[in-house]
């Protein structure tokens, strides 16, 4: 249990960390305010407040969409949100710093100034520092309600205590929302014991099996049980996805010739799904399909998905797969975007790739 919260705050804080960045204006001006309120300096601490306030309404303005919407799922570089916002905070730092000197003081009589006393910061100015206190309050309860749930998936995957793994495997047996994810990257994670895996073999998401029939944890037994050839079964005909309805067209055959063409200038024409687009059922099924090239006579399809933080797209192993048809069929799991993209093939030259068209789960 211990070494389990141990791997889970470990991997939660520099996730933390990097979203506090953005908050660094709002925290350093209100310490540096809250200061020169203890010491009675009226004039710094007007300063430092307004300044401190208004980084604060900048920074909830330009992250309130990322923090409690779905802004961070639309781009593989929306976090970077988190390293521009502090720039646009010490702009608004400035200007209310500046505003912040014609702030009413309290004043002195003539004969306190003459003795060096300081007037005091009356008690309704002395509350208005609780104003950059709940901005950044509000803010941190945006970043962990983003982290954590990324968190139980990047513990599944980088966790290498394997006490704290096999706690993971029983958050996965209960179930839950990323309970698919959680899988997938526990089957990966190099660290993960050997009868973790025993059990991952028989879960019932076959990307989560295929991971499994290649770790090096994996006793061979399991291994030879997942890697025996299936049962040849007669062609199944093509389904369309339930998530998106649409009209499969009347593709033309591929052309086959005495000799061979050269790919080497071709670039494949990707068909479904297109760059930018979007469905809303989990787990996702879909029907990667894509223009015949002439004289192909294999393609490599290759699939990535975005890892658990947004930040980094990760090219799975059986990501990469070749097929003599023009389209593939995948399941896509534990990720909210995926992209993919197809290389064509013959005996004596390949194609260029075709660009990387992105798709993204909206629930």
């Amino acid at each position: 249990m211990i070494a389990y919260w141990i791997e889970y705050v470990w991997t939660l804080l520099p996730v933390l960390l990097f979203m506090s960045i953005s908050v660094a204006p709002v925290a350093v001006g209100t310490l540096v305010a809250a200061i020169h309120r203890s010491k009675n300096n009226q004039a710094p601490y007007f300063r430092n407040l307004w300044g401190a306030t208004a980084a604060g309404l900048v920074t909830v303005v330009f992250l309130f969409g990322s923090l409690f919407g779905t802004d961070l799922n639309k781009s593989a570089m929306a976090g970077l949100i988190f390293v521009i916002v502090p720039f646009y905070a010490v702009v608004a730092f400035g200007a209310g710093y500046v505003l912040g000197g014609f702030h009413p003081r309290q004043k002195l009589t003539e004969a306190a100034e003459r003795a060096g006393a300081k007037a005091d910061i009356s008690d309704g100015d002395r509350h208005f520092i609780w104003l950059p206190v709940a901005l950044l309050g509000f803010l941190m309860v945006g970043f962990l309600i983003q982290a954590i749930p990324r968190n139980v998936v990047a513990v599944a995957e980088r966790a290498s205590d394997q006490d704290a793994l096999r706690r993971v495997y029983e958050e996965i047996s209960r179930g839950g929302a990323n309970s698919a994810g959680q899988a997938v990257f526990l089957a990966q994670n190099p660290n993960t014991p050997s009868d973790v895996l025993t059990k991952l073999s028989k879960h019932e998401h076959p990307t989560v099996r295929r991971f499994v029939a290649i770790h090096p944890n994996t006793p061979q037994q399991i291994k030879d049980e997942l890697n025996k050839p299936a049962a040849v079964e007669p062609p199944k005909p093509r389904v369309i996805p339930p998530c998106e309805k649409r009209t499969v067209r009347a593709l033309p055959p591929r052309p086959t010739t005495a000799k061979q063409l050269s790919l080497t200038e071709i670039v494949p024409t990707l068909y479904f799904p297109q760059n930018g687009a979007s469905f809303s059922c989990a787990p996702l099924l879909l029907t990667l399909e894509w223009d015949p090239v002439p004289g192909a006579t294999e393609y490599l399809v290759e699939f990535q998905f975005l890892d658990s933080n947004g930040f980094k797209w990760w090219d799975i192993r059986y990501g990469s797969m070749r097929t003599p048809e023009n389209y593939r069929d995948i399941e896509f799991s534990g990720s909210r975007r995926g992209r993919w993209r197809v290389t064509a093939f013959n005996a004596d030259s390949r194609s260029q790739p075709s660009a990387w068209a992105e798709f993204a789960w909206a629930p």
